[in-house]
C-alpha cells in the first residue's frame, strides 16, 4: 500500500498490490479514515492484450475531497489508506492494515502561490443563521490569499465580520468553499 501527494493536480495517488492474485469478478474498495472513497479510476478488470490487469490497483482522489467530511484530513496530515477485497460486488475480506506515507502540504504552501481577490460577494448573515431565517446580503470582502487549484480551494481573507480561513473544492468550473472566522464575535478561536 502506498500513498503519494501529487502536487501538479492536488491529488492523492493510492497504489496497492493484488491481495490474492487475479480472480474473475474481483475488485477492491479503497478506504481513507475508515470511509470508502470513490476513485477517479474504474475498479473493473481490464483486458490488456491477452493479459487481465486490475485497473483498481490505482486510486486517485482530489485533495479537496479528502479534506471534506467524512474523511476530514487537514493541512500537514499523514494520509494512509486501506483496501478491502471485493468479489461479485461483496466485500470478502477485512480492511487491510493502514499504509502510505503521503503528507499533505501546509496551508502556507497554498497561500504562498495564491492570488488576491477583491469584490462584493453575497453571503448569509450571522444573525439570520442564528434565528433560522437565512437572509443573504452583499458584503465587501478581500481574499488576501485565495488559491483555486484543480481540486482544492484554500486561503484566507477579511470582511466586515473579521478574518477568515477558506477551505473548499473545485470540480471543473464549479468552486465551493466555506469561510471559518478566526476572530469574529462568537466565531473561531
Amino acid at each position: 500500500m502506498n500513498t503519494e501527494y501529487v502536487d501538479s493536480n492536488e491529488t492523492i495517488k493510492i497504489t496497492f498490490e493484488d491481495l490474492n492474485g487475479h480472480q474473475d469478478n474481483e475488485g477492491y474498495f479503497v478506504y481513507l479514515n475508515g470511509h470508502r472513497v470513490i476513485c477517479a479510476e474504474s475498479p473493473d478488470m481490464l483486458r490488456d492484450g491477452s493479459e487481465m490487469v486490475a485497473s483498481g490497483l490505482l486510486c486517485t482522489v482530489g485533495l479537496g475531497t479528502i479534506m471534506e467530511t467524512p474523511y476530514n484530513f487537514t493541512y500537514g496530515d499523514l494520509v494512509q489508506a486501506q483496501i478491502a477485497d471485493v468479489m461479485n460486488g461483496l466485500i470478502e475480506t477485512d480492511l487491510s492494515v493502514l499504509g502510505g506515507t503521503a503528507v499533505l502540504p501546509d496551508l502556507a504552501d497554498f497561500i504562498a502561490v495564491a492570488s488576491t481577490w477583491n469584490g462584493d460577494y453575497q453571503q448569509t448573515t450571522f444573525a439570520s443563521i442564528r434565528d433560522g431565517t437565512f437572509v443573504k446580503e452583499r458584503d465587501s470582502m478581500t481574499f488576501e490569499s485565495m488559491f483555486v487549484g484543480d481540486n482544492v480551494v484554500a486561503g484566507e481573507g477579511t470582511d466586515t465580520n473579521g478574518h477568515f480561513l477558506v477551505a473548499g473544492i473545485r470540480d471543473g468550473l464549479e468552486v465551493a468553499f466555506t469561510k471559518t472566522y478566526t476572530d469574529a464575535e462568537g466565531q473561531g478561536a
